[in-house]
């Protein structure tokens, strides 16, 4: 499905003298095509025959390519069946099976390795990772490794335990400078952070305890560290005070600083290529468990299969409960629930292709923080506002069935209103879960 059209990949025949690569070739229509496929169950993999019967072709790569492109299947069939795999490399289909990751603090960082910059954001239950760019006056996060820069450790010439911190954007080295701002200069608290591209004349060192950096005023009065504390999910800069001395038992624990990290992978079993054809029931999803941590989280209906769906119109109020909560949704416009996700997960689905989306709750006494766990809807990528702050989703979809998780302050404000930002590409979201923590 490109969007909401669907799309064949039509391997054809080319003649003598047409636009192409090849005599076979492929190319993407909106129309059935009058050709089609078999399937080869040797090589796994499909073959288009030519109307004359005399060339049979399959999509493919060879050699150090890396796109799929159309090879005559001689090159694999036959007395070329062995050179499957090994230097002719069919496309298949196949389901793919998640892994498990997990970042691994090394005991010491190495100059010349590359790490992903981790926050273990515990208030959250959530990684985060450094995603090369700055977010107003803080280091942007990611929780997404596909998405995450590699850092590098660089030791200082002629200074003994002392490095700097630098990624590449693009072919750019740039480094991660955490620096002391003087009085009334822009900025954000004493202790600042910066991207530059000419090597600091300043340094860090590494705190074996907290397993993080420590860069200290050219004063030596005060050290900072990049991390987080309570609930955010940027890198932010902290007087390494809060991390060390009778402080050090907070780490960890509501202080949460940043390190360098390795990724560990659990590798599942190999993904089965449907080599017999055999079509495989499709399994509801589970149903979404609670949100860690929360009073109460409103799932919105029973997961299902594995496909879109839009759902029913909710009018302009509805009730949800989870235990002795309830969720009241009002003055709510162009809201569905009843939707899923391409994973089966079940949504509230807002906004339409034309009209975007509204809807306000208020929470009770003792709800001191609400999280609204939100995706852009299919491949768009959308934005929303809630109580007036604009949150953009581009990199959350719910064809992948990923949701960001938009944190609300309620201890003083009670009313949470939301809503999807009007445009063809961005007001269209889903919802899969709305928690109220205490």
């Amino acid at each position: 499905m490109n969007g909401e059209v669907k799309t064949y990949i039509e391997v054809y025949e080319r003649e003598a003298g047409a636009a192409g690569k090849g005599k076979g070739s492929v190319k993407l229509v909106t129309e059935a095509p009058a050709t089609h496929y078999t399937y080869d169950a040797t090589a796994k993999t499909f073959v288009f025959t030519a109307a004359d019967g005399v060339n049979s072709y399959y999509l493919g790569t060879y050699s150090s390519y890396n796109t799929f492109s159309v090879s005559n299947a001689a090159y694999i069939t036959g007395n070329n069946a062995s050179k499957v795999d090994v230097s002719q490399f069919p496309a298949r289909m196949a389901t793919v099976k998640a892994v498990k990751v997990a970042p691994v603090i090394p005991e010491a960082p190495a100059a010349g390795t590359a790490y992903k910059f981790n926050l273990n954001q515990v208030t959250l239950g959530k990684n985060f990772y450094f995603a090369g760019y700055m977010d107003g006056y803080y280091l942007a996060t990611t929780d997404k490794l596909s998405k995450a820069v590699d850092v590098f450790v660089e030791a200082v010439e002629g200074t003994e335990g002392a490095y700097r911190l630098y990624f590449m954007n693009g072919e750019v080295k740039t480094y991660i400078e955490v620096y002391e701002r003087e009085a009334g200069a822009a900025g954000k608290g004493k202790g600042s952070v910066k991207l530059v591209t000419e090597a600091p004349a300043t340094h860090y060192t590494y705190d074996a305890t907290a397993k993080t950096f420590v860069f200290t005023a050219a004063d030596g009065v005060n050290s900072y560290y990049l991390g987080t504390y309570s609930s955010y999910n940027t890198f932010s800069v902290s007087n390494a005070a809060y991390i060390t001395g009778n402080n050090a038992s907070k780490v960890d624990v509501s202080q949460f600083p940043a390190r360098v990290v390795t990724i560990e992978v659990v590798v599942p079993t190999t993904p089965d290529q449907g080599g017999d054809n055999t079509d495989t029931p499709v399994t509801p999803a589970p149903d979404a468990p609670a949100i860690a941590g929360s009073l109460a989280t409103f799932s919105f209906g029973a997961n299902g299969e594995a496909a879109h769906a839009d759902g029913a119109d909710i009018g302009t109020t509805k009730t949800y409960t989870s235990g002795d909560y309830t969720l009241v949704l009002t003055d709510a416009s162009k809201v569905f629930d009843g939707a899923f996700d391409a994973k089966g997960n079940s949504c509230l689905k807002l906004g339409t292709g034309s009209v975007n989306s509204t809807f306000k709750f208020t929470v009770v006494d003792g709800v001191k923080k609400v999280v609204i766990r939100v995706s852009s809807y299919k491949a768009k990528e959308a934005k929303v506002t809630v109580n007036g702050t604009e949150y953009d989703l581009k990199d959350y979809q719910s064809n992948d069935g990923e949701y960001f998780e938009i944190t609300i302050d309620t201890t003083t404000n009670k009313t949470v209103e939301f809503a999807s930002v009007s445009g063809s590409n961005t007001q269209r979201v889903m919802i899969d879960a709305i928690a109220y923590f205490g």
